[in-house]
């Protein structure tokens, strides 16, 4: 067996430059010195290249497209009796714009031919174009283009660079480039659209695009940068298909339509019948509109891929019970890196994961977390946010407490809210884990302590800390003060450590004001 280290300075995978890649080749055989493969002539080696490229395309004929493309045909009185079987990997949308454009062109009579080849007579100079069609050399193309939208007057100076030599698919687009930026007043600012040489193409007839632009600026009326961003997907589609894409999203999201097109524009020229399968599959799996808000790009999914995967997730036990929350389709959407994510936690006989653990893009052996680790992360966050650059430090004296990953964020929260209306905020610092009481058990307490004669000398900032104590006191020291076993709790084991742990600490302390630090 032969083996050879090969290094490479560009890895043609990803693109990176000086990257060197190593790599072996274990299939070589050596028979003495010579190679033992087959001989094969070049002519047969090269006839079986050629017949693997043809045969990368699967032509898929859809009936509902057959007919489509027909009716466009007959509309524009083009001969349909032997139609290329190229023009059935198009829509009749992207079939139409094409029509119009060879028209705006010049072109006098479209043929089949000319559609078949479109994506060739692209890189014909204009010249070559002209008298391949035979279009008056005379004509200014440009002009013709700028003719069929209406009150618009081009200004020349900016397309001093169109010449007869350049190809029709850099004219045509300097040209489209320079009727979208003025008609969007983006000339002239750090929003405007520029032409690159090598740039992807986007064509569409310039009698469709001044209901483009209504559309963009009166009905979505998207600001310029978001413009810039997804010209690509807002200027290329059909008007027609985009008005069909709305309609659909009236039907099932009557509130959400636009502001879904807003956020995703490249839905706009999406396949309108697979966004109709895609979301009665959400309602077949009771997709909420919420649930789709939140996620993004999951229009981006085909419906047959979005059942696919719909289907793996509703029967794993480690993504069953997240079908209900609100990120749920993250798991969707991220599906391929889950799927080694929920291998590695087969292995390791985990019992949980959470979205956070199994959608993160850290090193993700760190990330595999049980349910009381998911709510430390939580914690962490929570405390973050609340309390800004003192979280880390009250998270440390919150976790002394041992009943502190029991407690719902939400609990934590009211009870947090209930805490700064009623106590100084370095009282409420100092007894931080007076978040994890019940609030209305504070209040009670609370309130017995303001009228009891008793406490009439005790300073206000040991208020908060003997309500807390009374608390524990009345559940004779058993946790129930904190939350309820049965709703809370995680497991039967960690409720005997907090008992434990309340026995050691009166045992240890016989006063109620070293029990709490108070």
């Amino acid at each position: 067996m032969f083996k050879k280290v090969i290094t490479l300075n560009k890895c043609t995978m990803c693109l990176t430059h000086n990257n060197r890649i190593i790599s072996q080749i274990t299939s070589r055989e050596f028979n003495s010195y010579l190679m033992d493969r087959p001989d094969r002539s070049r002519k047969s080696r090269d006839s079986t290249s050629i017949q693997m490229q043809r045969n990368r395309y699967v032509l898929q004929k859809d009936e509902n497209n057959i007919k489509g493309i027909k009716e466009i045909l007959s509309k524009y009185q083009i001969c349909s009796n032997e139609i290329d079987d190229r023009l059935f990997m198009e829509t009749p949308f992207v079939l139409e714009k094409k029509i119009m454009i060879l028209q705006e062109m010049g072109v006098p009579e479209v043929q089949m031919k000319h559609l078949a080849e479109f994506s060739k007579l692209v890189f014909l100079s204009a010249r070559s174009f002209k008298s391949r069609h035979k279009i008056d050399p005379s004509v200014n193309i440009a002009e013709r283009l700028f003719s069929y939208v209406n009150n618009f007057k081009a200004d020349f100076r900016r397309l001093e660079m169109l010449s007869d030599d350049i190809p029709m698919r850099e004219y045509y687009l300097i040209c489209f480039l320079h009727l979208v930026n003025k008609k969007l007043d983006l000339h002239n600012t750090p929003h405007e659209i520029p032409y690159k040489r090598f740039m992807f193409l986007i064509f569409n007839s310039f009698q469709l695009l001044p209901r483009l632009f209504s559309l963009i600026k009166n009905q979505l009326q998207m600001s310029p940068p978001v413009i810039k961003k997804n010209y690509r997907w807002l200027f290329s589609h059909h008007p027609s298909q985009s008005d069909a894409v709305i309609d659909v999203l009236k039907n099932d999201y009557p509130d959400l339509s636009l502001d879904i097109l807003k956020k995703y524009p490249r839905l706009l020229d999406c396949n309108v019948e697979d966004l109709r399968k895609l979301i009665a599959y959400f309602k077949e799996y009771d997709i909420t509109p919420n649930m789709v808000w939140c996620t993004h790009y999951i229009f981006y999914v085909s419906s047959v891929e979005f059942k696919r995967r719909m289907e793996f997730l509703s029967q794993n036990p480690y993504t069953l019970h997240l079908m209900k929350h609100p990120k749920f389709l993250t798991l969707v959407r991220d599906f391929h890196t889950i799927l080694p994510r929920i291998k590695f936690l087969q292995e390791k006989n985990f019992k949980y994961a959470s979205i956070n653990s199994l959608t993160t893009f850290h090193n993700y052996s760190e990330h595999l977390v049980t349910a009381r680790r998911q709510t430390t992360l939580n914690l962490q966050s929570f405390f973050a946010t609340q309390f800004r650059q003192d979280g880390p430090r009250l998270l440390e004296r919150l976790k002394k407490h041992p009943c502190h990953t029991f407690v719902p964020l939400l609990q934590m929260y009211e009870n947090l809210c209930y805490l700064k209306e009623n106590f100084p905020e370095n009282v409420i610092h100092e007894h931080i884990y007076a978040i994890l009481y019940d609030k209305e058990k504070i209040s009670e307490v609370y309130s017995n302590l303001k009228n009891d004669p008793k406490y009439n000398d005790l300073p206000v900032d040991r208020y908060l800390p003997m309500s807390i104590y009374k608390i524990e006191q009345k559940d004779h020291f058993t946790g129930d003060g904190v939350l309820t076993p049965e709703k809370y709790a995680k497991s039967l084991s960690d409720i005997g450590d907090f008992q434990s742990e309340c026995g050691r600490r009166k045992r240890n302390y016989g006063n109620e004001s070293e029990l709490y630090n108070i």
